[in-house]
């Protein structure tokens, strides 16, 4: 095998490109992978903007294994496609152009069936904001499935978290009208980031309207189309939210949240570190974890002073809505299992599994970590509106996923 510093790629500078980052030699003084100060650099791509909170997410993973390796391994930042669109981001850290990203199979369908079918079972988590995203932890267990995980490593990669979901909902946004009853959702053009939504719309007498997300903003202005289903980050960032009038939002359901991201490496490159290094990666993914949790929280604050200044209503779904919402999702469970068939060794005990480690998160949060407090937060608009800042103390859910998820799979 090529050693890691024969497969480095030069880049010259360009839009969205940070320069290494490397950090003071304080972290440990190596293992039994023998190391002996070989040194790495890597290029990391964020899906996001370089002051986004997920980026962040990463900046804090990074700097913190830098650290651990006595400065031998660095980084250099990539935001947005610089350097390789969404639908292409695994090829690419497989070949080497890209060493460490996010991805997201849910764009792939057809590249990624399983891991784009499963995620459409995040509407099984609380209502709740914050223990219903704390239980998207749940899909990580199911994540390293070796059917699921293996589709996505047989393109060339390691995968170091697996189906991760940072937000347990999407929020329905509307311009002109609400929409809280069945007789208000028929006919209505909805913007949908994805087939997930699309289907939940549909199934609520709405018309779905793909689009590219540089479009949208525009094409919402005109009025192309009613609402949009957006997530709490985006919708401010983009200015979606400041060009709305109603948020629909519910204490007992709610359109299905984010289950399908995975952050991997490149086998090759992965394969290129000793093994004190590898364990330095995945020791720190709590970092990551804690970081990138935080983000649907602190972004629900900031979208608070937007729907106080422009006066925007917050909207309960009606009984007729509500059931038909709810029962969609029930009936996609049994969906799920059979589009998987073919796909996954056990379709039924992957899914059931998936059902009863979610249930078991709700309680490990609310008995065993003390967070039932959270529960009082029934909606995203209640939490939106409380007092402070945001900021959750995650730590022990992010020891629990510590040990729980990542601890049996640590390389040794």
């Amino acid at each position: 095998m090529m050693n890691r510093r024969t497969m480095r790629r030069v880049f010259t500078a360009g839009v969205g490109l940070a320069l290494a980052i490397p950090l003071a030699a304080c972290g440990s003084d190596g293992g039994d992978g023998g190391s002996d100060g070989e040194s790495f650099e890597f290029t990391v791509q964020s899906v996001y903007g370089p002051e986004a909170e997920q980026t962040k997410a990463l900046l804090e993973w990074t700097e913190a294994i830098t650290e651990d390796t006595d400065g031998n391994v660095t980084f250099e930042f990539a935001y947005g496609p610089t350097l390789a669109p969404l639908a292409e981001v695994e090829e690419a850290m497989s070949s080497g152009l890209v060493d460490i990203a996010l991805g997201l199979p849910s764009y792939s369908p057809e590249k990624f069936p399983i891991n784009s079918v499963l995620p459409e079972l995040a509407h099984l988590v609380d209502a709740s904001p914050v223990l219903g995203t704390l239980q998207m932890g749940s899909f990580m267990e199911t994540g390293f499935d070796k059917d699921v995980v293996g589709e996505i490593e047989a393109l060339g990669l390691k995968t170091l978290m697996p189906m991760w979901g940072y937000l347990n909902e999407y929020t329905l946004i509307c311009k002109d009208k609400p929409v809280s009853s069945l007789a208000e959702a028929k006919g209505r053009k909805v913007r949908v980031p994805g087939t997930i939504w699309a289907n939940e719309v549909e199934a609520l007498g709405m018309e779905p309207v793909f689009l590219p997300s540089d479009e949208q903003f525009d094409a919402y202005q005109r009025g192309m189309f009613d609402c949009i289903v957006q997530n709490w980050g985006d919708m401010v960032h983009t200015g979606l939210l400041q060009e709305s009038n109603y948020l629909m939002t519910d204490p007992e359901v709610g359109l299905t949240g984010w289950a399908s991201l995975h952050l991997s490496m490149g086998q090759d490159q992965w394969d290129s570190m000793p093994l004190d290094y590898q364990q330095a990666f995945w020791d720190n993914l709590s970092k990551h974890n804690e970081r990138f949790v935080q983000s649907g929280f602190i972004n629900s604050k900031n979208a608070d002073a937007v729907v106080e200044e422009k006066g925007i209503e917050i909207v309960e779904f009606e009984d007729d809505l509500r059931e038909a919402l709810r029962e969609y999702q029930a009936a996609n469970v049994e969906s799920v299992k059979e589009r998987l068939d073919g796909l996954v060794e056990d379709p039924d005990a992957l899914v059931d599994g998936l059902v009863e480690d979610v249930e078991e998160w709700k309680s490990v949060l609310t008995d065993d970590l003390d967070m039932g407090e959270y529960e009082q937060y029934g909606t995203w608009a209640e939490w939106m509106q409380a007092e402070g800042d945001g900021e959750v103390d995650v730590s022990a859910w992010s020891d629990y996923l510590q040990e729980n998820i990542y601890g049996p799979r640590r390389p040794e």
